[in-house]
């Protein structure tokens, strides 16, 4: 006994047969591009923050250089500190800092700025050092003119007296 509808249940069982397989591919597509997908953002994640660490350990090390500087620059008024000595330390760790950067981006831009600054303001201690050696050269110089024409006036001032 054959069935009358042969045809329409040959047509009904492949459409269903091609639905069920369109569906378990889609969903099984679904389910791995669920596993794929987040396995590569995390591998991205995981080299960002790689470069992040290398960024920042780069840049306390930056900055605990920067912090030795600014101790040398609090001492360098100080006194019984030898400023040349600690001039020529200054610009030795200016020069390792500058050496220590490496190729040019934002963060290094302005560590070269800081740098320059440093430089600057060691330039500027040390005229402001020989300025005030001089002022003190000139202030002993003027006290001795002082006194000198002190004693020339109180000359004069017996000079007169006597006669």
């Amino acid at each position: 006994m054959k069935p009358l509808n042969t045809k329409e249940r040959d047509s009904s069982f492949w459409s269903f047969a091609l639905f069920f397989s369109l569906t378990v591919i889609l969903i099984t597509c679904v389910v791995s591009l669920n596993f794929i997908i987040p396995e590569k953002q995390f591998a991205e994640l995981k080299v960002q923050v790689k470069e992040y660490a290398n960024f920042k350990a780069k840049q306390s090390g930056f900055m605990s250089q920067i912090d030795a500087i600014n101790s040398e620059f609090k001492e360098y008024n100080l006194p019984g500190k030898s400023q040349s000595f600690l001039q020529n330390d200054i610009s030795k760790k200016n020069i390792a800092l500058e050496e220590a950067i490496g190729s040019e981006n934002a963060t290094n831009k302005v560590y070269r700025r800081m740098i320059e600054n440093y430089k600057t303001m060691l330039s500027l201690k040390a005229s402001l050092s020989d300025a005030g050696k001089q002022l003190s050269e000139a202030n002993a110089a003027l006290n001795d003119c002082e006194s000198e024409n002190r004693k020339v006036e109180k000359e004069l001032k017996d000079k007169q007296e006597k006669q």
